[in-house]
């Protein structure tokens, strides 16, 4: 698929990232749009 995140994708893991559950993930990278990404 190779597509950039839409920023509705990019806010429904910020939510699953700032609820409670969350506080147990640590060190991970999570992609948001089937892996796609640009380099920093």
């Amino acid at each position: 698929m190779r597509r950039y995140g839409t920023p509705a994708e990019f806010a429904a893991v910020v939510a699953v990232l700032a609820s409670k559950p969350a506080l147990y993930v640590a060190g991970s990278m999570i992609r948001v749009g089937e892996g796609a990404f640009k380099g920093l």
